[in-house]
């Protein structure tokens, strides 16, 4: 992975909308935190990082605004722009991204949850059940950069810094 690029593409759409009923923290921020996660987790493989990393990389390229007004980015997970120019080290770690809302979606309503099952029921057969959970992981990761108490507006600052330290190794 192209770690400049990276670090300078998400410098660059900083200021990109991101607000919405699921992020209380901007686009720059929520990046840095899912990575600062996963760089957190002892267990967690490079690729895994990588993934992190890149997880929505493809956010800029599909911004738009969903009929309440919130930003949205449909297919940002399979976007490819700028995917490309970082660079990916391997194939999986472009499964990981291209699979990493599947979890989100088997939450929701039918028939998304089904699509999605039987989404993770392909990928499982295809890559095996370390795909699985690493596509369960990166999706904690995911949540724990989101998910916090619309009152707490400040992020976690040392997984931001993990996460920026990374980029400069």
């Amino acid at each position: 992975m192209d770690k400049k690029f990276v670090k300078n593409f998400y410098n660059k759409n900083k200021n990109l909308p991101h607000i919405s009923n699921y992020h209380v923290e901007d686009y720059y921020q929520h990046v840095m935190l899912v990575l600062g996660n996963a760089l957190a987790d002892e267990t967690a493989s490079e690729q895994l990082i990588e993934a992190a990393a890149l997880h929505d990389i493809g956010k800029p390229e599909t911004f738009g605004y969903n009929k309440k007004g919130f930003p949205c980015f449909y297919g940002h997970e399979k976007s490819g722009e700028a995917m490309k120019k970082a660079s990916p080290s391997s194939a999986y770690v472009e499964e990981l991204i291209n699979a990493h809302m599947l979890p989100f979606a088997i939450e929701g309503p039918e028939p998304y949850a089904s699509k999605a099952r039987e989404a993770l029921n392909a990928y499982k057969a295809r890559l095996g059940e370390k795909f699985i959970e690493d596509v369960y992981k990166l999706h904690s990761y995911d949540m724990l950069g989101t998910i916090r108490p619309k009152s707490d507006s400040s992020p976690n600052l040392q997984l931001i810094q993990l996460a920026e330290k990374w980029f400069r190794s």
